[in-house]
């Protein structure tokens, strides 16, 4: 398929997600070399000696953001292809996620055969789409929101958050690390463009968000 070898990296802290894509990478293309990471910390410091071919990288990490991660591979190593993945379907992550130079974006839950096409197109130079991502932005552009969609675990932790528990509450009931949720907040953040827990709390409120 490929007339040279490729190095492979998965960035994804859960270990069944990176067991299973690694092994469909293994499996079926014959010349990569497929190694899979846990945390941010650990993939920078093998991607500081030995560049990567692709990164498979999942958005919401327990010690930080995929779309970050992308930002920085781009910035040091712009040959590097980057496709995102992630268990839900956010419109402002995909986009941001293109904005800073990554190549795609797939579901986790894609078969093992569009696993391998994304990332054959992706190694061609092309942009790739899970549909249901494509289909979500097509539907975007038909009816713009003025405020950013939420997933199931952010509508949880706001009602949290609304209800004064703090981070540490919030983690025990989620059994999260208090990392993870802090990350969550901090993404919240972001995606709501305020500056503090105080502002996200009033906008929910002025905008019925909830």
């Amino acid at each position: 398929m490929y007339d040279r070898e490729l190095i492979i990296a998965i960035l994804d802290d859960h270990p069944m997600v990176l067991d299973g894509i690694q092994e469909i990478i293994r499996r079926n293309i014959a010349n990569a070399t497929v190694i899979g990471f846990p945390s941010i910390m650990q993939f920078n410091d093998f991607i500081r000696v030995k560049p990567v071919d692709l990164l498979l990288v999942d958005m919401f990490l327990s010690d930080g953001r995929g779309i970050d991660v992308c930002k920085e591979v781009k910035e040091k190593f712009p040959t590097v292809r980057v496709l995102g993945m992630s268990s839900a379907l956010e419109r402002s992550t995909i986009v941001e996620l293109l904005q800073q130079g990554g190549s795609g974006f797939i579901l986790k839950n894609t078969e093992a055969s569009a696993i391998l096409e994304a990332i054959e197109k992706v190694m061609r130079g092309e942009i790739v789409l899970s549909p249901e991502a494509d289909n979500l932005l097509n539907r975007s552009v038909d009816n713009p929101s003025p405020l950013p969609t939420l997933t199931r675990r952010e509508r949880e932790l706001l009602r949290y958050l609304v209800q004064g528990k703090t981070i540490a509450e919030i983690a025990d009931i989620l059994f999260l690390s208090n990392s993870t949720i802090d990350t969550y907040c901090k993404y919240l953040l972001q995606k709501f463009k305020v500056s503090n827990t105080t502002e996200l709390l009033t906008l929910v409120s002025r905008e019925s968000i909830l």
